[in-house]
Formats: C-alpha cells, sequence, structure tokens
C-alpha cells in the first residue's frame, strides 16, 4: 500500500465533482422520503462575530440575507437549517435537496469569483480542503467567507453549529446536531458491544483510478467502525490512502463498497479478485458517494445503510 496527502482534492474535490455530477441524487436505498421541511428563520439585528474552522474570526455587521454556498455540503446544510430562501446562488455539483437545481450556479467547486463577486453575497460558505485557492481569493477580494472543515463526526457537529451562529440559525443549528446525535446512537447502541470478530472488515473504494480509500481520522473511517466494521484502511499513514490491488487481496476484506457508479461489476472482474472474501461471498455493494463522502446530515442514512449491510441481522432485530 502506498500514501497520498491528507483529504486531497480527489476526496472532497474528484469525489464531489464525480459523485455530485455522475452520480445523481443522493438518496439512500430504502431510505427514499424527503426529511420534514424547517420552518424558515428570520434573522434579527446585530452584529455577528464568529471563528470558522480554519480558526479565522468573521465579523458581520448583520445576519446574511444573500448568501452563496460554493460546496454541496454546505448547500445541503444550509437548506437543514432552513435558509433555503437566503440562498442565492450554488455550484453545479450542488444536486441536494432538488431546490438546490432551482439557485443561480456559479461554476464547479472551482467557483468564478467574478460571478460571485457581481452577486454580492452577505456571505459565502466554503470548504477548507476541497477549495483552498477559492477561499484565498475571496478573502483577497474582502468578501465574507465562512470555512468550514467538517471530515469527522465531531467536525460536523461543530460545523453545523458554526453555521447556524453566523447565520440566525443557532436554535435550529442545535437541534439538527441533536437528531444527528441521536440517529448515530441508535447504530452505535447495537454495535458498540461487538468483538473484533465479529466485526468484518471493509474495502471502502472512493476512487479506482488510483485506488484509493479512506484512512484513519475521516468521517468515513468513523463511520465504518459506526456500523460495526473494521476499515481495511484503517493503519494508513494518511486520511486518504492510495492502496495497490495487491494489497487489496492481501487485506482480504469481507465486504467491499464502491461510491463509484457501475464499479461492483468491474470490481467482482478483478484480476486476483475472485479469492478476496468480498467477492467470493458476493458481498461486493454499490452505495450513494453523497451519503458517505459529502459531509452533511444525510451521512446518518449512509451509515444506517451500511449497518444494515453488515450486520443485517442486528439491524432486523431493531425493527421487531
Amino acid at each position: 500500500m502506498t500514501t497520498v496527502t491528507s483529504r486531497p482534492a480527489c476526496q472532497q474535490g474528484r469525489s464531489l465533482r464525480r459523485l455530485s455530477m455522475a452520480l445523481a441524487a443522493m438518496i439512500l436505498t430504502g431510505c427514499r422520503g424527503q426529511p420534514p421541511q424547517p420552518p424558515k428563520v428570520k434573522p434579527p439585528a446585530g452584529t455577528i462575530t464568529v471563528t470558522d474552522q480554519q480558526g479565522h474570526t468573521l465579523t458581520l455587521a448583520h445576519l446574511p440575507e444573500r448568501i452563496i454556498s460554493i460546496a454541496p455540503s454546505n448547500t445541503e446544510l444550509l437548506f437543514a437549517l432552513g435558509l433555503g430562501h437566503h440562498l442565492i446562488a450554488v455550484t453545479s455539483d450542488c444536486n441536494y435537496p432538488p431546490e438546490a437545481a432551482a439557485k443561480e450556479k456559479i461554476g464547479d467547486f472551482k467557483p468564478s469569483i467574478e460571478r460571485i463577486a457581481a452577486l454580492a453575497p452577505d456571505l459565502v460558505v466554503a470548504v477548507r480542503d476541497l477549495q483552498p485557492d477559492t477561499i484565498r481569493k475571496l478573502s483577497e477580494a474582502t468578501m465574507p467567507v465562512l470555512v468550514l472543515d467538517p471530515y469527522t463526526w465531531d467536525r460536523l457537529y461543530q460545523a453545523t453549529e458554526i453555521l447556524g451562529q453566523a447565520t440566525g440559525a443557532a436554535a435550529a443549528a442545535r437541534k439538527l446536531v441533536a437528531e444527528m446525535k441521536a440517529q448515530r446512537e441508535q447504530v452505535l447502541a447495537k454495535t458498540k458491544g461487538l468483538r473484533d470478530d465479529q466485526r468484518p472488515k471493509v474495502f471502502v473504494e472512493i476512487s479506482n483510478q488510483p485506488l484509493m480509500a479512506a484512512g484513519p481520522g475521516t468521517f468515513v473511517d468513523e463511520l465504518i467502525k459506526d456500523a460495526g466494521g473494521r476499515n481495511v484502511a484503517a493503519g494508513a499513514k494518511v486520511e486518504w490512502a492510495q492502496f495497490s490491488p495487491e494489497a487489496v487481496v492481501q487485506a482480504d476484506p469481507d465486504f467491499i463498497l464502491t461510491t463509484i457508479e457501475g464499479d461492483a461489476q468491474n470490481v467482482k472482474k478483478r484480476a486476483g479478485w475472485q479469492s478476496v472474501s468480498a467477492v467470493r461471498k458476493g458481498q461486493v455493494y454499490e452505495l450513494d458517494p453523497d451519503l458517505l463522502l459529502r459531509p452533511g446530515p444525510r451521512l446518518l442514512q449512509g451509515l444506517q445503510r451500511t449497518f444494515a449491510l453488515l450486520h443485517p441481522e442486528l439491524a432486523e432485530a431493531g425493527h421487531r
């Protein structure tokens, strides 16, 4: 196994672009109901000061009424907080909720600074590792930028509350965080007591050219552990690790979860992989990448789906 730099653009950038543009809607199999629409937030008056996840302090003269999201995860969070009516533009990768399609587009994960400036936003919400150059250019243009960096569950909770503070939706953010924690705890309650030999080995394929998986310190790694599995890439030295096909065969995962559309059949046909337990047992599954790689509220759907795949007996018991 070889390694690459931590949390690269290939995960949030290339993967977000690929998963958002090529892999359609982010609706988990068996969980296709639309979430209830939160009430709209009426922003009060007053100066707002907040420290973002890049450590920068942002001061706004008033609560933002014209917001631009330049990352799909931020778009989902804004809508979940009831702020969709303040969202004036998004990227072409922002495909959820469906209402995002009606918003003006300012480019992909590398948006047009000129188009953003022309819209005169009160707030631009960015993702640190996805858009460092864009963040720098926006800051140089003295536009108000709030930088989020939700690469673990705790960071996602924090990002949600920071966004709520900056937009006057603090109460809605606290409620959303409480809901996310409660949904996660429902799964943890069933998997915390599992022994190592009861936790199947899982390889999550986030890219096939090159072959890559999520390592330690990522929400994908946490999700696999929470779902009652052992992440094959947990021992990597970086957060997003490149694997050789031979390393996967040697690791012999019990499950292979791919985030690439149409990839499951390719996995089964790879030379030498027919001996891998996941292939032999027919436990190769395609999962909607937006439910595993997009750090937003719907990660909980990804967690529930993964748990149901790894431990169907425990998942079924919870419905009896």
